[in-house]
């Protein structure tokens, strides 16, 4: 991946044929691209190569890509607020993947963005376990199964699911939709996943939720930027018998905990945008509940 003398980087559009050409993202290395994506030019090449022989890209089908390219006299890429809010709103969460390998390089990628969050004193109390193994990842998703299985059927015969699906009008498709969260089937995805990346965080420094969450939330932007489809699936770690489980599983020694696996794979869905709060309903001024003056 080359880099110009001042270091930053561009986001083009590559064929496998090697045919390149601007794309309308451009991206700074301060934001996306990690260090250990800096490859030299003749790595870059044969990455490319393998990644188009063995079917990576889609028919051949162009994607983003990072090559060296001064943008300006400070020697940074054309990147404007909009652009950085676009991938923060485009992302989804992604729960069917196309089975396809995630090469190794993209989720160096990935956690090279999880590496630079910030954190509490500087701890960076985070640690990565990449899990490929598909048994492993049986054994993960059974628990995450069974945890989202006991968790909804509380919220059901507490009341609380009717009350969230009071606006869906459709009986047939809520039963459907109670069934799959009752039964647990919502998280049973996290076996079929390429790839889960767990989040784990170092138990001794103070703000470990906070440094693992900002961790966790770099890490999917960045997959999304690269193509990438991911889902934070909890039930596996949200009740603690499940959290014994599956630390015991990943052999996850005393003194760490398991925050956040990561499902991470090629997107075979394209959810709709969730609905979100108007800012005025949410924002305060000077106090909670205080208003801007008009």
């Amino acid at each position: 991946m080359a880099r110009c003398k001042r270091g930053c980087f561009s986001i083009r559009e590559v064929s496998c044929g090697g045919e390149a050409k601007a794309a309308p993202l451009r991206l700074s290395h301060n934001v996306i691209a990690p260090a250990s994506a800096r490859l030299a030019r003749n790595d870059e090449r044969e990455l490319r190569h393998s990644l188009c022989g063995s079917g990576f890209f889609d028919s051949a089908s162009s994607v983003l890509w990072q090559e060296g390219e001064a943008r300006s006299k400070t020697g940074r890429s054309e990147l404007s607020m909009d652009d950085i809010l676009e991938i923060m709103k485009s992302r989804r969460s992604i729960r069917r993947y196309k089975q396809k390998d995630v090469p190794d390089e993209l989720l160096d990628k990935i956690m090279e963005a999880g590496r630079w969050s910030p954190s509490g004193d500087n701890a960076q109390p985070w640690r990565f376990i990449v899990v490929r193994d598909p048994e492993v990842k049986k054994a993960m998703g059974k628990i995450a199964t069974e945890g989202s299985g006991r968790r909804f059927t509380a919220e059901y015969f507490t009341g609380h699911m009717q009350e969230r699906f009071k606006g869906l009008k459709d009986e047939e498709k809520k039963a459907r939709a109670f069934e799959k969260l009752r039964s647990g089937a919502v998280s049973s995805f996290l076996a079929d996943a390429p790839v889960v990346i767990v989040v784990c965080a170092k138990l001794d420094v103070w703000d470990v939720p906070y440094d693992a969450a900002m961790a966790t939330q770099n890490m999917q932007l960045m997959a999304h930027a690269l193509g990438l489809g991911t889902c934070v699936v909890v039930a596996p770690v949200s009740d603690m018998r499940d959290d014994l489980k599956t630390m015991g599983l990943l052999n996850v020694p005393h003194g760490y905990k398991i925050v956040a696996p990561l499902a991470i794979g090629y997107p075979d869905e394209s959810p709709n945008p969730r609905p979100r709060l108007p800012l005025e309903d949410i924002v305060f001024y000077e106090a909670f509940g205080e208003r801007r003056e008009k």
